[in-house]
Protein backbone atom coordinates (compact mmCIF):
# COMPACT_ATOMS: atom_id res chain seq x y z
CA UNK A 1 0.00 0.00 0.00
CA UNK A 2 1.35 3.29 -0.95
CA UNK A 3 1.98 6.13 1.78
CA UNK A 4 -1.15 8.55 0.32
CA UNK A 5 -3.80 5.53 0.07
CA UNK A 6 -2.05 4.52 3.51
CA UNK A 7 -2.69 8.16 4.85
CA UNK A 8 -5.90 8.76 3.78
CA UNK A 9 -6.85 5.31 5.51
CA UNK A 10 -5.22 6.45 8.57
CA UNK A 11 -7.38 9.89 8.78
CA UNK A 12 -8.28 9.24 12.76
CA UNK A 13 -6.88 11.74 14.60
CA UNK A 14 -6.69 12.40 18.43
CA UNK A 15 -6.73 16.44 17.80
CA UNK A 16 -3.43 17.70 17.17
CA UNK A 17 -2.35 21.46 16.25
CA UNK A 18 1.05 22.00 14.34
CA UNK A 19 2.45 25.52 14.63
CA UNK A 20 5.08 26.87 11.91
CA UNK A 21 6.21 30.09 10.06
CA UNK A 22 5.65 28.97 6.56
CA UNK A 23 3.84 26.45 5.14
CA UNK A 24 2.34 23.19 6.47
CA UNK A 25 5.74 20.36 15.08
CA UNK A 26 4.29 18.99 18.19
CA UNK A 27 1.76 16.83 19.43
CA UNK A 28 -0.74 17.71 20.76
CA UNK A 29 -3.04 15.72 22.31
CA UNK A 30 -6.65 17.07 23.57
CA UNK A 31 -9.89 15.30 24.72
CA UNK A 32 -13.60 17.30 24.86
CA UNK A 33 -15.99 16.75 27.91
CA UNK A 34 -18.96 15.30 27.12
CA UNK A 35 -21.81 15.70 28.80
CA UNK A 36 -19.36 17.42 31.99
CA UNK A 37 -17.80 13.60 32.13
CA UNK A 38 -14.58 14.17 31.05
CA UNK A 39 -14.82 11.44 28.28
CA UNK A 40 -12.91 11.72 25.18
CA UNK A 41 -15.26 11.81 22.47
CA UNK A 42 -13.12 11.93 19.70
CA UNK A 43 -9.70 10.44 17.27
CA UNK A 44 -8.64 13.04 14.82
CA UNK A 45 -5.96 13.02 12.09
CA UNK A 46 -4.85 16.73 10.85
CA UNK A 47 -3.95 16.80 7.51
CA UNK A 48 -2.76 19.97 6.65
CA UNK A 49 -2.86 23.39 8.22
CA UNK A 50 -3.15 27.29 7.04
CA UNK A 51 -2.44 30.69 8.14
CA UNK A 52 -4.05 34.23 7.25
CA UNK A 53 -5.42 37.52 8.63
CA UNK A 54 -4.33 35.85 12.27
CA UNK A 55 -5.78 32.95 12.18
CA UNK A 56 -4.42 29.31 11.82
CA UNK A 57 -6.93 26.65 10.07
CA UNK A 58 -6.49 22.54 10.37
CA UNK A 59 -8.34 20.46 8.92
CA UNK A 60 -8.62 16.28 8.90
CA UNK A 61 -10.99 13.72 9.59
CA UNK A 62 -12.59 13.27 13.04
CA UNK A 63 -14.25 9.90 14.42
CA UNK A 64 -16.92 10.35 16.98
CA UNK A 65 -16.72 8.08 20.76
CA UNK A 66 -19.48 7.72 23.16
CA UNK A 67 -17.41 6.63 25.81
CA UNK A 68 -18.73 2.96 24.45
CA UNK A 69 -16.22 2.35 22.26
CA UNK A 70 -15.93 4.31 18.48
CA UNK A 71 -19.30 4.54 16.87
CA UNK A 72 -18.07 4.60 13.54
CA UNK A 73 -19.23 8.09 12.61
CA UNK A 74 -16.49 10.61 10.70
CA UNK A 75 -16.54 13.95 9.99
CA UNK A 76 -14.90 16.21 8.15
CA UNK A 77 -12.73 17.98 10.77
CA UNK A 78 -12.22 21.45 10.78
CA UNK A 79 -10.59 23.78 13.36
CA UNK A 80 -9.61 26.92 14.08
CA UNK A 81 -7.40 29.28 16.74
CA UNK A 82 -5.88 32.61 16.85
CA UNK A 83 -2.53 33.67 17.61
CA UNK A 84 -2.90 31.89 21.44
CA UNK A 85 -4.04 28.53 19.66
CA UNK A 86 -6.48 27.78 21.76
CA UNK A 87 -8.49 25.95 19.13
CA UNK A 88 -12.30 25.72 18.38
CA UNK A 89 -13.67 22.91 16.39
CA UNK A 90 -15.91 23.85 13.65
CA UNK A 91 -19.12 22.48 11.19
CA UNK A 92 -17.79 21.36 8.49
CA UNK A 93 -21.02 20.15 7.31
CA UNK A 94 -19.35 17.08 5.68
CA UNK A 95 -18.79 13.52 6.04
CA UNK A 96 -15.90 13.66 3.69
CA UNK A 97 -12.21 13.67 4.71
CA UNK A 98 -10.60 17.12 4.07
CA UNK A 99 -6.57 16.81 2.86
CA UNK A 100 -5.84 20.37 2.19
CA UNK A 101 -6.64 24.03 2.69
CA UNK A 102 -5.83 27.60 1.29
CA UNK A 103 -6.69 30.70 2.01
CA UNK A 104 -7.52 33.47 -0.83
CA UNK A 105 -10.42 35.92 -0.81
CA UNK A 106 -11.58 33.38 1.68
CA UNK A 107 -10.40 30.15 3.16
CA UNK A 108 -10.86 26.71 0.70
CA UNK A 109 -10.74 23.04 2.18
CA UNK A 110 -10.46 20.00 -0.51
CA UNK A 111 -11.16 16.42 0.35
CA UNK A 112 -12.25 12.69 -0.25
CA UNK A 113 -15.38 12.96 -3.14
CA UNK A 114 -14.24 16.11 -4.77
CA UNK A 115 -15.37 17.99 -1.60
CA UNK A 116 -14.87 21.87 -1.69
CA UNK A 117 -15.79 23.56 1.10
CA UNK A 118 -15.08 27.63 1.53
CA UNK A 119 -15.72 30.14 4.02
CA UNK A 120 -14.99 34.02 4.36
CA UNK A 121 -13.82 33.62 8.23
CA UNK A 122 -13.10 29.56 8.78
CA UNK A 123 -16.53 29.73 11.15
CA UNK A 124 -18.90 29.01 8.70
CA UNK A 125 -18.37 26.63 5.61
CA UNK A 126 -19.95 26.47 2.65
CA UNK A 127 -19.63 23.76 0.19
CA UNK A 128 -19.73 24.18 -3.33
CA UNK A 129 -20.36 22.21 -6.18
CA UNK A 130 -17.52 20.80 -8.51
CA UNK A 131 -18.81 18.71 -11.09
CA UNK A 132 -16.07 15.85 -9.96
CA UNK A 133 -15.91 13.04 -7.72
CA UNK A 134 -12.48 11.85 -7.45
CA UNK A 135 -10.55 13.09 -4.05
CA UNK A 136 -8.93 16.40 -4.04
CA UNK A 137 -5.61 16.40 -2.11
CA UNK A 138 -3.95 19.77 -2.55
CA UNK A 139 -4.68 22.95 -3.04
CA UNK A 140 -3.20 26.25 -3.26
CA UNK A 141 -3.81 30.41 -4.17
CA UNK A 142 -1.53 32.15 -6.19
CA UNK A 143 -2.61 35.46 -8.14
CA UNK A 144 -6.42 35.56 -8.27
CA UNK A 145 -7.07 32.02 -8.67
CA UNK A 146 -7.49 28.82 -6.61
CA UNK A 147 -5.72 25.71 -8.14
CA UNK A 148 -6.70 21.72 -6.48
CA UNK A 149 -5.47 18.29 -7.59
CA UNK A 150 -6.16 15.06 -7.29
CA UNK A 151 -6.70 11.56 -8.18
CA UNK A 152 -7.23 10.57 -12.17
CA UNK A 153 -5.08 13.32 -13.10
CA UNK A 154 -7.63 15.94 -11.55
CA UNK A 155 -6.90 20.11 -12.01
CA UNK A 156 -9.72 22.46 -10.93
CA UNK A 157 -9.68 25.57 -10.95
CA UNK A 158 -11.53 28.67 -9.50
CA UNK A 159 -11.45 32.88 -9.33
CA UNK A 160 -13.72 32.93 -5.93
CA UNK A 161 -13.68 29.45 -4.26
CA UNK A 162 -17.45 28.98 -5.17
CA UNK A 163 -17.34 28.49 -9.36
CA UNK A 164 -14.81 26.02 -10.06
CA UNK A 165 -13.47 24.71 -13.80
CA UNK A 166 -12.38 21.39 -14.59
CA UNK A 167 -8.94 21.70 -16.32
CA UNK A 168 -7.10 18.99 -18.91
CA UNK A 169 -4.16 17.83 -16.98
CA UNK A 170 -2.95 15.09 -19.63
CA UNK A 171 -2.38 12.41 -17.09
CA UNK A 172 -4.61 9.46 -15.36
CA UNK A 173 -1.83 9.70 -12.30
CA UNK A 174 -3.00 10.64 -8.90
CA UNK A 175 -2.02 13.77 -8.03
CA UNK A 176 -1.20 14.91 -4.00
CA UNK A 177 0.52 18.60 -4.33
CA UNK A 178 0.74 21.71 -6.05
CA UNK A 179 3.13 24.86 -5.73
CA UNK A 180 3.81 27.62 -7.84
CA UNK A 181 7.23 29.49 -8.36
CA UNK A 182 9.46 30.90 -11.50
CA UNK A 183 6.23 32.13 -12.76
CA UNK A 184 4.72 28.71 -13.52
CA UNK A 185 2.33 25.58 -11.69
CA UNK A 186 3.84 22.21 -11.12
CA UNK A 187 2.13 19.38 -9.78
CA UNK A 188 3.68 15.93 -8.45
CA UNK A 189 1.93 12.80 -7.54
CA UNK A 190 2.20 9.08 -7.78
CA UNK A 191 4.32 7.76 -11.09
CA UNK A 192 7.15 9.63 -12.65
CA UNK A 193 5.11 12.50 -13.82
CA UNK A 194 5.70 16.06 -12.94
CA UNK A 195 2.79 19.19 -14.14
CA UNK A 196 4.03 22.18 -15.51
CA UNK A 197 1.62 24.91 -16.49
CA UNK A 198 2.24 29.02 -17.05
CA UNK A 199 -1.56 29.19 -15.88
CA UNK A 200 -3.02 26.11 -14.44
CA UNK A 201 -5.02 25.92 -17.76
CA UNK A 202 -2.91 24.11 -20.16
CA UNK A 203 -0.33 21.94 -19.02
CA UNK A 204 2.52 19.83 -19.87
CA UNK A 205 3.83 16.38 -18.77
CA UNK A 206 7.75 16.34 -17.50
CA UNK A 207 9.29 13.20 -15.94
CA UNK A 208 11.19 12.80 -12.53
CA UNK A 209 13.50 10.47 -13.19
CA UNK A 210 12.84 9.26 -10.23
CA UNK A 211 10.00 5.98 -9.86
CA UNK A 212 8.74 7.19 -6.14
CA UNK A 213 5.37 8.53 -5.03
CA UNK A 214 5.76 11.99 -4.66
CA UNK A 215 3.32 13.53 -1.45
CA UNK A 216 4.52 17.03 -1.01
CA UNK A 217 6.34 19.85 -3.10
CA UNK A 218 7.05 24.27 -1.98
CA UNK A 219 9.13 26.47 -4.25
CA UNK A 220 11.79 28.50 -2.55
CA UNK A 221 15.31 30.04 -3.31
CA UNK A 222 14.32 29.43 -6.97
CA UNK A 223 14.21 25.66 -6.49
CA UNK A 224 11.16 23.28 -6.56
CA UNK A 225 11.53 21.07 -3.76
CA UNK A 226 9.77 17.50 -3.98
CA UNK A 227 8.96 14.87 -0.98
CA UNK A 228 8.08 11.91 -1.26
CA UNK A 229 7.85 8.21 -0.18
CA UNK A 230 11.10 6.29 1.19
CA UNK A 231 12.63 9.61 2.39
CA UNK A 232 12.34 10.77 -1.73
CA UNK A 233 13.35 14.27 -1.99
CA UNK A 234 14.26 15.46 -5.17
CA UNK A 235 15.16 19.29 -6.66
CA UNK A 236 14.27 21.39 -9.88
CA UNK A 237 15.39 24.86 -11.18
CA UNK A 238 12.67 24.30 -13.86
CA UNK A 239 10.64 21.42 -12.92
CA UNK A 240 11.98 19.50 -15.98
CA UNK A 241 15.24 18.76 -14.99
CA UNK A 242 15.62 16.92 -11.58
CA UNK A 243 18.43 15.75 -9.37
CA UNK A 244 17.59 12.99 -6.42
CA UNK A 245 18.67 14.54 -3.24
CA UNK A 246 19.98 12.55 0.17
CA UNK A 247 17.49 13.04 2.61
CA UNK A 248 19.27 10.39 5.56
CA UNK A 249 16.13 9.05 6.14
CA UNK A 250 13.54 6.38 4.38
CA UNK A 251 10.64 7.09 6.35
CA UNK A 252 7.99 8.50 4.21
CA UNK A 253 8.03 12.19 3.60
CA UNK A 254 4.46 13.93 3.73
CA UNK A 255 4.45 17.51 3.20
CA UNK A 256 7.44 20.53 2.74
CA UNK A 257 7.53 24.58 3.32
CA UNK A 258 10.02 26.80 2.32
CA UNK A 259 10.40 29.98 5.11
CA UNK A 260 12.02 32.88 2.92
CA UNK A 261 12.91 34.87 5.98
CA UNK A 262 15.01 32.15 7.40
CA UNK A 263 16.64 30.88 3.92
CA UNK A 264 15.09 27.09 5.21
CA UNK A 265 12.95 24.42 3.63
CA UNK A 266 11.43 22.34 6.40
CA UNK A 267 9.68 18.65 5.23
CA UNK A 268 7.80 16.07 7.99
CA UNK A 269 6.68 12.98 7.44
CA UNK A 270 6.11 9.34 9.14
CA UNK A 271 7.67 8.72 12.30
CA UNK A 272 7.88 11.84 13.23
CA UNK A 273 10.43 12.79 10.79
CA UNK A 274 11.56 16.43 10.64
CA UNK A 275 14.39 17.53 7.94
CA UNK A 276 15.53 21.18 7.74
CA UNK A 277 17.78 22.28 4.55
CA UNK A 278 19.50 25.78 3.63
CA UNK A 279 19.62 24.85 0.27
CA UNK A 280 17.95 21.44 -0.16
CA UNK A 281 20.62 19.40 -1.39
CA UNK A 282 22.30 18.94 2.23
CA UNK A 283 19.70 17.72 5.14
CA UNK A 284 19.86 17.60 8.72
CA UNK A 285 17.54 15.93 11.20
CA UNK A 286 15.34 17.27 13.63
CA UNK A 287 14.38 16.36 17.44
CA UNK A 288 10.19 16.68 17.08
CA UNK A 289 9.49 14.84 20.30
CA UNK A 290 6.84 12.44 18.87
CA UNK A 291 6.88 9.17 16.81
CA UNK A 292 3.37 9.81 15.09
CA UNK A 293 2.59 10.71 11.34
CA UNK A 294 3.39 14.56 10.08
CA UNK A 295 1.34 14.99 7.36
CA UNK A 296 1.35 19.26 6.76
CA UNK A 297 3.53 22.01 7.30
CA UNK A 298 3.35 25.57 6.75
CA UNK A 299 5.11 29.12 7.55
CA UNK A 300 3.46 31.52 8.95
CA UNK A 301 6.26 34.47 8.69
CA UNK A 302 7.56 33.69 12.24
CA UNK A 303 6.78 30.26 12.93
CA UNK A 304 6.30 26.44 11.42
CA UNK A 305 3.48 24.69 12.62
CA UNK A 306 3.07 21.10 11.56
CA UNK A 307 -0.26 18.43 11.99
CA UNK A 308 -0.70 14.63 11.62
CA UNK A 309 -2.09 11.72 13.54
CA UNK A 310 -3.82 11.78 16.86
CA UNK A 311 -4.57 15.56 17.14
CA UNK A 312 -0.69 16.26 16.68
CA UNK A 313 0.37 19.81 16.85
CA UNK A 314 4.14 21.18 16.72
CA UNK A 315 5.09 24.46 16.70
CA UNK A 316 8.59 26.20 15.98
CA UNK A 317 10.25 29.70 15.57
CA UNK A 318 13.40 27.77 14.08
CA UNK A 319 12.74 24.80 12.88
CA UNK A 320 15.20 23.39 15.33
CA UNK A 321 13.56 23.23 18.80
CA UNK A 322 9.67 22.10 18.83
CA UNK A 323 7.30 22.62 21.57
CA UNK A 324 3.90 20.45 21.61
CA UNK A 325 0.72 22.76 22.15
CA UNK A 326 -2.75 21.45 23.97
CA UNK A 327 -5.99 21.84 22.09
CA UNK A 328 -9.28 21.06 22.98
CA UNK A 329 -11.34 19.94 20.00
CA UNK A 330 -14.80 18.79 19.02
CA UNK A 331 -15.99 16.81 15.95
CA UNK A 332 -17.86 19.38 13.78
CA UNK A 333 -19.98 17.66 11.52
Amino acid sequence: MNSQILLKTLAAFCCIVFVSCDDNWRRINSYHDNGGNGIPVQSNDLFSVAYANGEYIATGEAENNHGNGWTGSKAGAIFTAPDSLLWTSRTSGTTNTLFGVAFGNMFVAVGTNGTILNSPDGVIWTTAITGTMPNLNGIIFVGNQFVTVGNKGTVLTSGDGKSWTIRSSGTTELLNGVTFGGNQFLAVGYGSDILLSPDAVTWTIKTSGSSAYLNGVSYGDSLFVAVGDGGTILTSPDGASWTIRTSGTTEFLNGITYASSDSLFLAVGYGGVILTSPDAATWTSRSSGTTNILNGVTFTGSQFIAVGESGTVLVSTDGITWTSKNAGMAVGS
